[in-house]
């Protein structure tokens, strides 16, 4: 690899996250604006709609006793995702002020319901983001203390799988029964594990500003960001994203989140449910949260990619953005449109592929610049399980504690991380 001469380290970052933003924006405008695309986000967004109000409506109108645990357990997935936009400004406040968010979150998801018309993306994603994590509560964690987290196949739910369907009768069960990949994989138990996962905490909702530039091609105000993990939970020494966010010059996020892996989970187990009703969809719509998510500054390409790659759907390597797609997922044709997206951005000057060492002042950068570095950084960065765990290695060495996890990152260090690729 090159060592670059007196780089500009903030500037080639900035251009990256910039050209990262960029490439969700484009893509989230494509779910947005292409018929099919939106057309089938929103069907899923309507079917999850439908079920929460379901589960809702019988929750409230079953036996209060029987029923008391499933609505705490409801409440709590409500009240954790009060500050999300898809609820109004006013529900939002009441969620974590009053003192009954079960059926204030209840009467407006039951009137969103009643409204048919086209919602964008990154509210589809939200509402998905909401469903898991309200399946999340109502299912049994082997791992889950205290109890509260059950079984729940007694709900049986009568649910329109689009507006004007008859509904289909369903037990919660359905959408409970398969658990996404990190709860039953041991690359999922690793990376999902607290110990990976080094966050600012409790949230700090004054945490940082977004960069003006990536703020202005996401259309947030950059002074006044209210919104996801990105901004809320800076990430610490310790955290492996965090350390392949540094060492590859990438957009520091919020790490890799449930949250994201549920709501990737929810699209496959809607369609799933869809399917069996007569529906089917290209497996692109698995790449809604990609557009959604980060996008909306909830969490960065690299925490979904991961989060993908642990659910089996792909195999991830930053900076590549075309290994978001299988090869049978770029040859549809909505795969197709979706590929150029995201070739543009993977082909993009502003995308270097370059590993930073930060233990010195100025930082050195390598670049690959060549096709043979370039063929040699791909393999070195892929996020399957064994490349995760080298970068476990780097963000915590097998010597160190929490309060000696590494700041910066050496030649050393890295050369080991990345398969010799600083030799």
């Amino acid at each position: 690899m090159e060592k670059l001469n007196a780089p500009n380290v903030d500037k080639l970052k900035l251009d990256k996250a910039v050209n990262e933003f960029t490439m969700a924006r484009d893509l989230c405008n494509l779910f947005d604006t292409d018929p099919y695309l939106s057309a089938t986000a929103n069907q899923i967004a309507a079917c999850a709609l439908n079920i929460l109000n379901s589960v809702n409506q019988q929750i409230a109108s079953g036996d209060q006793q029987k029923m008391a645990t499933l609505m705490n357990a409801a409440k709590a997935a409500y009240v954790a995702e009060s500050k999300l936009k898809m609820w109004t400004p006013g529900v939002s406040t009441l969620l974590g002020s009053s003192d009954q968010p079960f059926t204030v979150a209840k009467n407006h998801i039951a009137a969103m319901c009643a409204d048919k018309g086209k919602r964008d993306p990154k509210i589809i994603g939200e509402i998905l983001r909401l469903f898991g994590g309200v399946a999340e509560n109502l299912h049994l964690d082997p791992k889950a203390v205290p109890a509260g987290h059950f079984t729940s196949a007694a709900l049986t739910l009568a649910v329109p799988t689009a507006p004007a369907d008859k509904p289909a009768t369903v037990g919660w069960d359905f959408f409970c029964s398969t658990r996404p990949a990190y709860r039953t994989t041991a690359y999922g138990n690793m990376a999902f594990d607290r110990k990976a996962r080094q966050r600012t905490t409790p949230p700090n909702f004054n945490a940082a500003t977004i960069e003006k530039e990536v703020a202005d091609v996401l259309g947030l105000d950059y002074q006044n960001v209210r919104t996801g993990n990105t901004f809320f939970r800076p990430l610490l020494p310790g955290d492996i994203v965090r350390a392949i966010d540094k060492v590859l010059g990438l957009p520091e996020g919020a790490s890799i989140s449930g949250t994201t892996s549920d709501t990737i989970w929810a699209v496959e187990v809607i369609s799933n449910f869809l399917n069996g009703q007569g529906k089917s969809f290209d497996p692109n719509i698995l790449l809604l949260p990609l557009a959604a998510i980060v996008s909306g500054y909830h969490h960065t390409a690299l925490e979904v990619g991961l989060a993908m790659t642990i659910n089996g759907y792909i195999t991830y390597q930053p900076g590549f953005y075309t290994s978001f797609q299988t090869s049978e997922m770029s040859k549809t044709a909505w795969g197709a449109r979706i590929h150029a997206i995201l070739a543009n951005a993977e082909n993009d000057g502003k995308n270097l592929l370059m590993l930073i060492a930060t233990d010195s002042t100025p930082n050195a950068v390598y670049a690959a610049r060549s096709e043979d570095d370039k063929k040699k950084f791909r393999k070195a960065v892929t996020l399957d399980f064994d490349g995760y765990k080298k970068w476990y290695g780097l963000a915590q060495p097998a010597t160190s504690s929490p309060s000696s996890f590494p700041v910066t990152f050496s030649v050393k260090t890295i050369n080991d991380a990345t398969n010799g690729l600083l030799n």
